[in-house]
């Protein structure tokens, strides 16, 4: 995901970055479209982690991601806030650390507390990149077809959530 990324201070690209050169684009939207994809991975895992271990009910998975959501809501401003000055890698880098650190712990502990620190751990991981994504794209795609990039972006984020727990 890296190449996607601008290197400004604050974390999103701004036009003029070198976006617009050639090959440029394809892969940086390539890269975007794939993080998109398989960034949801412990949110894949952890109901069938839940379900096989016999740890959570159907349920309390439900409760479990209700309560990621909630702390999203509550925390994704403090986050964005302390997080702004932040290059484009090192939140890339720190929302990557996070999931591997969730899929480590349900690798590692078979336990309901085990289950909330990786659902915690993607929570933050997603506080992190939410924003970045979508700056990204909108300072990748030429001005005449942002509003195309964007329902792209929104296309991708959705196909991940059908298709992925699934």
């Amino acid at each position: 995901v890296f190449p996607a990324l601008g290197t400004r201070r604050g974390g999103y690209p701004r036009h003029g970055d070198g976006c617009h050169r050639g090959f440029d684009i394809p892969i940086r939207a390539a890269a975007l479209l794939q993080s998109r994809l398989c960034g949801n991975w412990v949110e894949t895992v952890l109901p069938l982690y839940a379900h096989d271990s016999g740890l959570l009910s159907p349920a309390g998975v439900g409760m479990l991601f209700a309560y990621a959501s909630g702390l999203t809501g509550i925390l994704q401003v403090l986050v964005a806030r302390r997080s702004e000055a932040w290059s484009a890698q090192r939140l890339t880098a720190t929302a990557g650390s996070a999931f591997v650190l969730g899929l480590g712990v349900l690798l590692t502990f078979s336990s309901q507390i085990a289950l909330v620190v990786a659902i915690n751990l993607c929570a933050f991981a997603r506080m992190l990149t939410g924003p970045l994504v979508a700056a990204t794209v909108e300072a990748l795609a030429p001005p005449t077809r942002r509003t195309s990039y964007l329902a792209a972006l929104s296309m991708a984020t959705d196909l991940k959530d059908s298709l992925g727990p699934s």
